[in-house]
């Protein structure tokens, strides 16, 4: 197991706990920035204006500019350049490549900074939708949980980082729509989250053939199981909600009682 782009030890596991101490200040900072400007008020879909802007920096300005720095990265050792096998190379890499996936581990740390915030953030204030408390704070966990579990893979670090960071993006679309709702921002939401599940089950479906060890791909499925089971539950709620997708009530037959 790798824990980090350098050898195994103290050294490697205090470098990931000052990056993820560093990325958690970041979010608090930035959560701070847009509270004043945007006060506290639950008014964006039972969130507060600034923790939409905050999941908005997170995803569609940090995690995509890690990952392309990443890719750079790759493509200044790497001669293949665009053909399949460049980015097979890229998605089979291990931590032990660390001028390269510095950015990708960076990109962990990065989201386990923004969960952290958000677990401290909801212990002093109701930072969820009132009733959806439980599910959210489920969701997050599991991202820590995976997010953390991803640096003792020992190959596989693009794939890994890549699915993380592709989440992120959705997710942030999600917040997009809540801020600015209309039916674009809509659109690119319900397209993106289900091409996100998609791809999301893909990537894990390659990474199964991977040479991990046998426990480490079982965790890892079920990780992903379990967020992409979170994820597309929201996505229906979404589309139930709008009348695209028939409820249980209207599944039933008609005439059948309740169990």
């Amino acid at each position: 197991a790798v824990l980090s782009r350098r050898d195994r030890g103290g050294l490697a596991q205090l470098d990931l706990a000052a990056s993820i101490a560093a990325w958690t200040c970041f979010h608090f900072g930035v959560s701070k920035c847009f509270a004043r400007l945007l006060g506290h008020a639950k008014n964006v879909a039972g969130f507060a204006p600034w923790a939409a802007w905050t999941s908005l920096v997170n995803g569609l300005v940090v995690q995509p500019l890690l990952l392309a720095l990443a890719v750079r990265n790759f493509h200044r050792v790497d001669e293949r350049r665009e053909s399949w096998q460049s980015v097979d190379a890229f998605l089979r890499m291990s931590w032990h490549d660390g001028s390269i996936t510095w950015p990708l581990e960076q990109a962990l740390c990065c989201t386990l900074g923004y969960v952290l915030r958000e677990f401290r953030i909801a212990r002093s204030a109701s930072l969820y939708p009132d009733g959806l408390e439980l599910p959210y704070a489920l969701h997050h966990l599991i991202c820590a949980v995976g997010a953390a579990h991803n640096f003792f893979a020992p190959v596989g670090a693009g794939l890994l980082a890549v699915n993380g960071i592709q989440c992120e993006v959705t997710s942030a679309l999600f917040s997009l729509r809540e801020e600015f709702p209309n039916p674009a921002t809509l659109l690119v939401y319900r397209t993106t989250m289900a091409a996100s599940g998609l791809l999301g089950f893909y990537l894990t479906h390659v990474f199964w053939h991977y040479p991990a060890s046998l426990s480490f791909r079982l965790a890892y499925v079920a990780l992903v199981v379990l967020l992409g089971g979170i994820r597309t539950g929201g996505l229906v709620v979404d589309l139930q909600a709008h009348g695209l997708w028939p409820s249980a009530a209207q599944l039933r037959p008609k005439g059948a009682k309740r169990a």
